[in-house]
């Protein structure tokens, strides 16, 4: 009788010992429909972007024209320039974003490639930049995201 209850307290053991194990790994099952990326998150078909936040971003301004996505676009045009290794990872062109500087936001659509900006700096039109500041600044520092 002593080894049918040891033979159970035994089993009982090893099955708590094995719910245990997979509950600790239940967390990186994903569960109802949701399935993790590394930049897209999609519940149920659809897929929503991850958001991009870069804060203390060196903004500067250029003379419109041509840009890197193809159109010609003016001064006056609320567009950017982002830099070049951010906008050669692909996937920019025609992106809008939210630009917050001292106070104040806009939405600017990405049409360039800055060749000379940091990683996460902004060339603005002088159209754009002109709201956030005067031209005669020169350079400011923003935030912005996707």
């Amino acid at each position: 009788m002593f080894a049918f209850f040891h033979a159970r307290a035994t089993l009982l053991f090893v099955a708590v010992l094995l719910i245990c194990t997979l509950s600790s790994h239940a967390a990186i099952i994903p569960a109802h429909g949701l399935s993790l990326s590394n930049r897209h998150i999609t519940t149920s078909g659809t897929s929503l972007a991850k958001r991009d936040t870069v804060s203390s971003s060196k903004w500067t301004y250029y003379e419109a024209g041509k840009g890197a996505c193809g159109g010609t676009n003016n001064d006056n045009d609320w567009i950017v320039a982002v830099d070049a290794k951010r906008f050669d990872s692909g996937g920019w062109c025609g992106k809008t974003i939210q630009l917050s500087y001292n106070g104040k936001s806009a939405k600017a659509q990405v049409v360039d490639r800055c060749e000379g900006c940091t990683d996460g700096g902004l060339d603005l039109t002088p159209g754009l930049f002109s709201y956030f500041a005067s031209e005669d600044e020169g350079v400011i520092y923003g935030s912005w995201s996707t």
